[in-house]
């Protein structure tokens, strides 16, 4: 039991690890706050890797009927357009 009970700990400690590391916001409630904030239809969404990390590109057509590119980083969700 006293070398169990420290395997055990420790393979949670391991497992939490990763968890620490994942995104503060998921791609779908990026996308779902770029169809909010825009009102537009959200054509395409993907987690596509930049300079800076890991991106999220939504592609939104908008209710004027033209079509943007808004990259959310999903450790800080604050919207860019391009």
């Amino acid at each position: 039991m006293k070398i169990l009970l420290p395997a055990i700990l420790l393979s949670l400690l391991l497992a939490a690890a990763p968890g620490a590391a994942r995104a503060a916001i998921t791609l779908d409630q990026a996308t779902r706050a770029v169809q909010q904030r825009t009102g537009g239809r959200v054509l395409a969404a993907e987690r596509v890797r930049s300079a800076d990390g890991m991106r999220f590109r939504i592609k939104v057509l908008l209710p004027g009927g033209r079509v943007r590119t808004i990259f959310v980083d999903p450790d800080r969700p604050a919207q860019r357009r391009r």
